[in-house]
């Protein structure tokens, strides 16, 4: 009997979620990203950043983020932490919940209007869920491939 090699990341592995004021990467701004970045040695960061989104925001998105206008009114705006969150991605391919269809547009236009490059160029990226699935789902699946990552961080050590 046989076992599996244990996977072993070759890059940096950042899972991402934002939450925005809503979906439209024109009109709406993100309101709170949250970064856990898997290095290839094992080590793990997280960054979590409340943002000022400069707009209202919505009741419906406060509804489904329990983040109100109240929250973050004293928060830096996306242009403020927008250097330090691209080096802080650099180099990582990227994985996420619904990553492809909300998540990385937004922050591709966050990092655009702040005048900053982002690209996706050479990166790996992996959605990990269906935009169909509940919000509340998909967050279950963002922890669950983070602690899968963190169980073979601790396996190497």
């Amino acid at each position: 009997m046989s076992t599996s090699p244990t996977p072993q990341l070759l890059r940096p592995l950042a899972c991402v979620d934002v939450a925005a004021t809503g979906p439209h990467i024109t009109l709406d701004r993100i309101i709170e990203v949250q970064v856990t970045r898997f290095a290839p040695d094992g080590n793990r960061t997280r960054v979590v950043h409340r943002l000022n989104p400069g707009i209202p925001i919505p009741a419906s998105a406060s509804a489904l983020h329990r983040i109100t206008d109240q929250d973050v009114v004293c928060c830096p705006r996306f242009e403020t932490i927008a250097v330090g969150l691209e080096q802080f991605l650099r180099e990582c391919d990227i994985c996420g919940s619904g990553i492809k269809q909300i998540t990385l547009p937004l922050l591709m236009a966050e990092f655009s209007r702040a005048g900053i490059r982002f690209s996706l160029r050479k990166r790996a990226v992996l959605d990990v869920a269906q935009p169909s699935e509940p919000r509340e789902s998909r967050k279950l699946i963002v922890l669950a491939t983070a602690a899968v990552l963190d169980a073979l961080m601790a396996k190497k050590s």
